[in-house]
């Protein structure tokens, strides 16, 4: 016989399943396993109605629930790997159209020349666009070497970050030759090789000389 009043009904349903919860949770189980589609159909019109009432709630319950969910999802992959496997390539090969056509919008939208250059900035040298504009003010718009601004001019191109390889310092801003040539002075073997070529001209004179007050006639 229903309740009169409706909080009494919903607090008698609360304390009954207390006080039953394990019993209950096993029919509830074995009436799922049984009914599987009928639960899935059902689950879906819920969602259908209550949309944003239900994403709220799933929202809720991961951040209360994030370890456990990933620890939860971790383990079932490691427990499904070529389960997982088939169902990715079941899929891609049902709805091939629609994931190109998502990649392609994707693309046109992240792989600009701008969004390119700020993950590329992030990724190898951890700058922002804004540390690499400071830089940039910083040596007037000039390579950090020979002054050079025509390596940008008209909105091309760009200074090249020059860095310390072992211990990964930025040092500045460079052009694409001065990096260049910079590069080979941090390589030993080459720079040897090169004054070996020279030796005896008079490039290769002057070259000796000034490797010689870089660096002590250590060469």
């Amino acid at each position: 016989m229903p309740f009169a009043d409706k909080e009494r009904q919903k607090e008698y349903k609360r304390l009954y399943y207390i006080k039953n919860k394990d019993k209950l949770d096993e029919q509830n189980k074995q009436w799922g396993i049984k009914n599987r589609k009928k639960l899935r159909k059902y689950r879906h019109l819920y969602y259908l109605e209550h949309r944003e009432k239900s994403k709220k709630y799933a929202y809720q319950y991961y951040l209360e629930n994030k370890e456990g969910i990933k620890k939860r999802t971790k383990q079932y992959y490691a427990d499904n790997i070529e389960k997982g496997r088939i169902n990715r390539r079941n899929y891609h090969n049902q709805n091939r159209e629609k994931l190109n056509l998502k990649t392609k919008k994707w693309c046109e939208e992240n792989m600009t020349s701008e969004k390119i250059r700020k993950r590329q900035l992030k990724y190898k040298y951890n700058l922002s666009m804004e540390d690499y504009e400071k830089l940039l003010n910083k040596q007037n718009g000039k390579c950090g070497i020979c002054s050079n601004t025509t390596a940008y001019e008209n909105g091309k191109g760009h200074l090249f970050v020059d860095h310390d390889h072992q211990t990964e310092e930025i040092r500045g801003l460079l052009c694409r030759k001065c990096n260049n040539n910079l590069s080979i002075l941090e390589k030993e073997d080459l720079l040897k090789g090169i004054l070996n070529y020279l030796k005896g001209t008079s490039l290769g004179d002057k070259m000796a000389s000034l490797t010689f007050q870089i660096y002590g006639g250590k060469l």
